[in-house]
């Protein structure tokens, strides 16, 4: 089980007004779901994604019984692990800045790692809960047609201070669990700091977007309050004038190219102050090679709230070979004494390799 601290303070999961009304999921899996009063400890579902490049939304995805995701939570109270799926979960952080709520990007990726194609339909059920308080605050069946290789969605979300289990879980549709995966994820109540920063936000691909597209890049004007408005004209997930496919799992090959990014929020008297003040060097390091290979830029304004810095990375140099490495991210200038780190890992293996050595590892641990 993996686990993630985030430092934030809001109210709960959140999903954009008008989403309920074009998902069947916004509300509750099937009819017989305990109905929310409420809409505001939601999540705003985003696309999923296959390796062609299609894109199924929610509106594609068809309803089960409560009993069903119920029968699957229970088979899930421990990980299931499979040698034909491998499930990868990953949240970025972006702090709150001038009324902006913190926002939580989740990722997420299954890939089937067995012999030949996986079978043409997959059956998931996802679910958040809220440890402290012992209750669900998310509950989502996925019924879809794939590729049999691998699909991949996102969607924003924002938490209170507290405890949460996000999981995932494959099954055959009737509730039989092929394999599982949770992730905990603790929210501190934050402290005041002159500098915020975001997570080191990571990506095999930054591709321009024209006009509106689902997910996270769903960013339309809705009639709430001011905060959500300017909220929700904001992609934490666009990088000066492209925008990153998250990487929910940490495996890179030679051949892929990073591209990474981090935002700074200047607070207070800092915040006049412009972005060309602040520097970040991005540092990729492994355990034979203190630094594998650097970058450094200066921080720019961009289309989102806070400076941004931004780079792209090859991961075929000289001397770089397969293996465990981290993705280091240094910033200096006003605000920061010393230095500000922020840190993801990341592993580089050949791409022949990578699929048969993850079922192997995991008949070897069953």
């Amino acid at each position: 089980m993996r686990s993630m601290r985030i430092s934030i303070a809001t109210t709960a999961f959140w999903m954009f007004a008008g989403y309920a009304q074009q998902s069947p999921y916004a509300q509750s899996a099937t009819p017989n779901s305990a109905r929310v009063e409420n809409p505001t400890p939601a999540i705003q579902p985003a696309v999923l994604e296959v390796a062609s490049g299609d894109t199924i939304s929610d509106a594609d995805t068809e309803m089960v019984s409560k009993d069903l995701i119920d029968k699957v939570r229970r088979a899930t109270e421990r990980s299931v692990s499979s040698p034909e799926f491998r499930i990868s979960q990953h949240v970025d952080y972006f702090p709150m800045r001038s009324g902006l709520k913190p926002v939580l990007p989740m990722s997420s990726l299954i890939e089937w790692t067995g012999p030949g194609q996986g079978p043409e339909r997959l059956s998931v059920v996802e679910s958040v809960d809220d440890l402290s308080l012992s209750t669900s605050i998310m509950e989502r069946a996925i019924q879809v047609r794939w590729d049999g290789h691998r699909v991949a969605w996102e969607r924003d979300g924002r938490l209170h201070p507290g405890q949460y289990l996000w999981r995932i879980a494959v099954h055959d549709g009737n509730g039989k669990v092929f394999a599982s995966a949770t992730q905990k994820i603790a929210v501190e109540v934050p402290q005041q700091k002159l500098i915020e920063v975001s997570s080191v936000v990571m990506g095999k691909s930054c591709e321009e977007q024209v006009g509106s597209v689902n997910g996270l890049r769903r960013r339309t004007t809705v009639d709430r309050d001011d905060d959500v408005k300017v909220h929700s004209q904001s992609d934490p997930m666009r990088a000066v004038d492209c925008r990153i496919n998250p990487e929910a799992s940490d495996r890179f090959a030679p051949s892929d190219r990073l591209h990474a990014f981090v935002r700074i929020y200047p607070t207070g008297k800092l915040e006049k102050r412009g972005p060309a003040n602040w520097t970040a060097k991005f540092i990729l390091r492994s355990k034979n090679n203190p630094i594998a290979t650097e970058k450094e830029t200066a921080f720019r304004v961009d289309s989102s709230s806070g400076y941004l810095a931004y780079v792209e990375m090859s991961l075929d140099t000289p001397g770089m070979n397969p293996g465990q490495y981290t993705v280091e991210v240094v910033m200096r200038g006003p605000g920061i004494r010393k230095e500000l780190k922020e840190s993801r890992s990341i592993s580089i293996q050949p791409v022949a390799v990578e699929e048969k050595s993850a079922a192997a590892e995991i008949r070897q641990t069953r």
